[in-house]
This record gives structure tokens, sequence and C-alpha cells, in this order.
């Protein structure tokens, strides 16, 4: 009986550790794939705020590319946790705001980077 306790128990760790490794890679993945997307889309997002700066042919401003992929990982974030709310997009909007107002003190010199 002892034997067979034994097989039963290593059946059991082995196949706790197979869960968790799946559970790890698979989060692993969908953490990876949420990146490269708000890589993709923050880059197309400061594209258009380029062109649309070009277009108006003035001396517009328009933030880091970092900051927009900041902005769309924390929005995916959201929609991940379906946290979306206008409460929660004002937040990440007035972060937003406070990064690129640091990002323009840093371009100007103001502060060291």
């Amino acid at each position: 009986m002892d034997a067979a306790v034994a097989a039963l128990l290593g059946v059991a760790v082995t196949s706790a550790a197979s869960i968790v490794t799946l559970w790890t890679r698979e989060r692993s993945e969908r953490r990876r794939e949420r990146i490269r997307l708000a890589v993709q889309a923050g880059i197309e997002d400061h594209k258009q705020a380029m062109e649309m700066a070009k277009l108006h042919d003035s001396v517009t401003e328009v933030a880091p590319l970092s900051g927009f992929i900041h902005y769309h990982a924390h929005v995916l974030d959201l929609l991940e946790r379906n946290q979306m709310t206008p409460d929660n997009l004002r937040t990440l909007a007035a972060e937003q705001e406070r990064l690129y107002e640091v990002a323009r003190e840093v371009l100007a010199g103001k502060i060291s980077k």
C-alpha cells in the first residue's frame, strides 16, 4: 500500500508542477503580447501625432514615443482587468500630462536627465 500511495503522491506532485509551469508560461506569453500590442499602438499613435503636427505646419509639440507606449500599455492593462472607467481614464490622462511635462522640462534642460 505504501508504494501505491507514494506513486499517487508522485503523480500529484508532477501534475501540480506541470500545471504551475503551464500557467506561468501562459501568463508570461499574455504579458509579452500585451507589451507588443502597446508598442505597436504607441508607434502608430505617435506617427499620427507627428503627421498632424506636420499638416498644421506649426511648432506643435509631440510627446516622446515612450509616452505613447506607456499610455497604451496602461489602457490595455485597464481593459484586461475590466477597469476601463471614465475615472480611471481621467487618472491615466492626468498621469500622462505629468509625464509629458517632465519630458518637456528634461528636453528644455530645466532638469537633469
